[in-house]
Parts: structure tokens; sequence; C-alpha cells
């Protein structure tokens, strides 16, 4: 039954009916989603959508593109959308995948990285399309880590510990030592 739904995608496809495949696809998905390469078809598909999504200047919206949402844009590092993409171009890679969709879904998502991929190219492209300028890569990568104490910050604490061969009022023997916790 999935193969044949799949089928029935790759058919629309073809026609040049990209949602329809889409749909075709995510309904196969949804009825077996451990189907062999259900899921390359959906992602190949959602990508040629995707790719039809564009910004009021008329060039297409590569975050969405990426799969990576439009509140995240700005605060993600350049190795996080390198990662999208590799992610991406292992599930539809076309020399793997025999889908319709795949050859051109490859390129896009190739197009996408080296327009998101290096921060100079991001900056333009942030520009062009009307963006904010996504926040630098010290700011996305950097985190604070508290620094080690200071011998004036280390607190001394003193914890009397029995001392042996000394006899406290029960008559019982008793040990005293003197730690430092730092």
């Amino acid at each position: 039954m999935t193969e044949i739904m799949i089928d029935t995608a790759e058919e629309e496809f073809l026609k040049g009916h990209t949602v329809t495949a889409f749909k075709w696809a995510t309904i196969a998905q949804e009825l077996d989603p451990y189907f062999g390469s259900v899921n390359q078809y959906v992602e190949g598909y959602r990508i040629h959508i995707a790719a039809l999504k564009k910004h009021r200047t008329g060039e297409i919206d590569w975050y969405n593109l990426l799969g990576i949402q439009q509140d995240k844009c700005l605060s993600l590092s350049t190795q996080s959308i390198t990662h999208q993409y590799v992610k991406l171009a292992k599930l539809i890679n076309p020399d793997l995948h025999c889908s319709a969709a795949a050859p051109k879904a490859f390129k896009l998502v190739t197009t996408a990285w080296e327009n998101l991929g290096e921060p100079d190219k991001r900056l333009a492209y942030h520009a062009r399309v009307g963006l904010a300028p996504p926040k630098s890569e010290e700011q996305t990568t950097t985190r604070t880590r508290p620094s080690p104490k200071t011998e004036e910050q280390t607190t001394t604490r003193t914890r009397s510990i029995p001392k042996l061969n000394e006899q406290n009022a029960s008559g019982h023997n008793q040990m005293q030592t003197q730690f430092q916790i730092e």
C-alpha cells in the first residue's frame, strides 16, 4: 500500500503537482513510517514546496528551505546551519535516492548552504531580504563559565573528629583532626 502511494506521489511530481505529491508521500509516511525511503520522498517534496516561498524581494527563503524556523534564524551559528545542510544532503542525495525530486532538491539545499554557510554571505542575504542581521559567531557560540575561585574566596571550615587515646566523658576513646574544604 505504501509503495503504491509513493508511486502515485512520484507520478504527481512528474506532472508538476508538487503539493499533491507531498500530500501522498505524507500519507504514506503516516501509514508506514518505517517504509524504506518514505522520509526521503517527503523531504524532497517539502524542499521543492519551500523553494516556492519567496520573500517580498522575490528571493527564496533559504532558512525555510533548510527547515529552520524563522524565529531561530538570527541566533543560529554557522555551524548549526552547516549541520542542518549535511543532514538534508545525506537524506536527499540523488546518488543514494532515486526520487525524481532528489536532484533539484539537492541543488536547492546546496544553494541554501552557499548563501547561509559563510557569515559574510549570510549577512548579505539578510540585507537583501530585509532581515535583521544575525548575531555574530562570538555571540552565538561563546558561553561564559564561572572563573576559578581565588584564595580569598575560598572558605575554610574546620571540623572536629575525635582523637584516639583520649577518653571523653563517657570513657570512650576519641580522635580529633582538622581539615580544609575548598
